[in-house]
């Protein structure tokens, strides 16, 4: 994200909508709060950072926002009122894919990857449920390769089996999948407020991909909507799937190779 005027760009990225804030980190350890309306900087910054900044998630209330390192196994947890740092604890090799739905817990993991794209030949990240407010691991993720959030108590995943599907946090249990879409997932979020989970699949092969992206109703575990083919993804990764709250619209960016 560039903003105009401004020859630094947010290479880390936290947005705070119901605060009208965003927060833009850089491989110089800068963290800064912006004005959402015009990306101006506001004068607060978080300090202190060490070394490049890395992953940022919000809390949903965007009241708080936490930190992860890109160089140096810290993991920060900020208050954004102007109080400070809560937490800082070194947690080496950590990454995130977000809070859950209702903003209190992390879905985190140690390894190689942060999402279910480009899960290739190296060894699969361990994924676990985090409290950051206690530091404390609530949910080992066991025989998960790749998972993002779809409730506070279910998670859809990879397995380490290599099929898609879905877990749940309460009973520790693997939930059955819906029809069977014989497709490589490349990618899984949530949004529609919540309701549904968009899953990016290629059901074709490496010399003709046939990329498509499938709402699931995060309630039910049922397809809901039409199946959207997504034309020339041989050359795109694809980073984010998003929709308006009544799932109207749809919007994914992607970068080219």
């Amino acid at each position: 994200v560039r903003v105009p005027g401004d020859f630094n760009p947010c290479l880390f990225l936290g947005v705070a909508e119901p605060m009208g804030r965003f927060y833009c980190g850089n491989i110089g350890g800068v963290l800064d709060e912006r004005d959402l309306a015009t990306g101006a900087r506001t004068g607060f910054r978080l300090d202190p950072q060490l070394g490049s900044v890395g992953e940022l998630s919000m809390a949903s209330d965007g009241r708080e926002l936490v930190a992860f390192g890109e160089d140096v196994g810290v993991v920060s947890r900020w208050r954004l009122d102007g109080s400070g740092p809560i937490v800082d604890v070194a947690r080496p090799g950590w990454g995130s894919n977000g809070y859950d739905p209702s903003g209190q817990l992390l879905l985190a993991f140690e390894g190689q990857r942060e999402t279910l794209n480009d899960l290739g030949d190296l060894p699969p990240p361990d994924f676990f449920v985090w409290d950051p407010a206690t530091g404390e691991v609530v949910h080992d993720l066991d025989g998960i390769q790749a998972a993002t959030w779809m409730t506070p108590v279910r998670v859809g995943a990879v397995f380490d089996d290599g099929t898609p599907g879905f877990y749940d946090l309460g009973r520790d249990d693997r939930l059955p999948s819906p029809g069977a879409r014989h497709a490589t997932v490349a990618g899984a979020w949530l949004s529609a407020g919540g309701a549904r989970t968009y899953v990016l699949g290629n059901r074709g092969d490496e010399s003709n991909p046939r990329c498509e992206i499938w709402a699931v109703d995060v309630d039910t575990i049922e397809y809901v909507g039409p199946t959207i083919e997504v034309d020339q993804c041989e050359h795109e990764t694809f980073n984010t799937v998003s929709t308006t709250p009544d799932a109207s619209r749809l919007a994914f960016t992607y970068v080219s190779r």
